[in-house]
């Protein structure tokens, strides 16, 4: 199977001495992977720096064989889902999601279908003419996280997306999530802390894909 993304020797130091240091990882096409790790550790620095949102002292990374190192976030074959919502609170949950497609100059017709088929995906039919205000935390993550599927990213990166739900919520999120991703067929990097999150590979009896897998990172290190 083609290797989707390669983190090669990744390097990435703080003044305070937090950081990471040789991280290297590849993903193949199709595949989640969830670094997993308590806070400090790196993780996100990792998941950041592949974003383009952080400059790496060293170190090399690929999406689909080509280095993404000198392009800004907006340039690279990825979309990140925060652990914030980031949502418009002033636009609708349509003009929320077709805001990237049109900068992408999509035609009207294909946006509607667009925004259509990705609030179907994430089970929130009907709901393009409510504002964020009027949706539950769960149902924001939804959108935030149709927002960049919409994109159709060559890598997905979440960012502990699920972190200020309840358990029970995170939970059900999880279990879409994987749904989707099996749906899609997309690659997925996936940054959490919680423990119950190494187990998605398993859950339910089934895989989220063929080749899942959970690296953990402790103290900047792949372990």
């Amino acid at each position: 199977m083609d290797i989707q993304l390669s983190v090669q020797q990744l390097s990435k130091r703080y003044h305070t001495g937090e950081g990471v240091t040789g991280i290297s990882l590849d993903v193949r096409k199709g595949e989640l992977v969830t670094l997993l790790g308590p806070s400090g550790c790196g993780k996100t620095t990792v998941l950041r720096s592949i974003g383009g949102f952080l400059d790496p002292d060293s170190g090399e990374i690929l999406i689909e064989g080509a280095s993404v190192l000198k392009s800004p976030p907006e340039k690279r074959p990825t979309s990140m889902v925060f652990q914030g919502y980031n949502l418009w609170p002033h636009m609708t949950v349509f003009e929320n999601l077709a805001f990237g497609l049109k900068i992408r100059k999509m035609k009207k017709a294909d946006i509607q279908k667009a925004v259509k088929d990705v609030l179907d995906l994430v089970r929130l039919p009907g709901s393009e003419n409510k504002h964020p205000g009027q949706l539950s935390g769960g149902q924001q993550q939804r959108i935030a996280l149709a927002r960049s599927l919409l994109l159709k990213p060559a890598v997905l990166l979440l960012d502990e997306p699920f972190s200020a739900l309840d358990a029970k919520l995170r939970h059900e999120m999880r279990e879409e999530l994987r749904e989707i991703q099996a749906e899609t067929g997309l690659t997925m990097v996936f940054v959490t802390h919680d423990q119950e999150d190494k187990a998605w590979p398993k859950a339910s009896g089934r895989s989220i894909s063929a080749t899942s897998a959970t690296i953990s990172i402790n103290a900047g290190k792949a372990t």
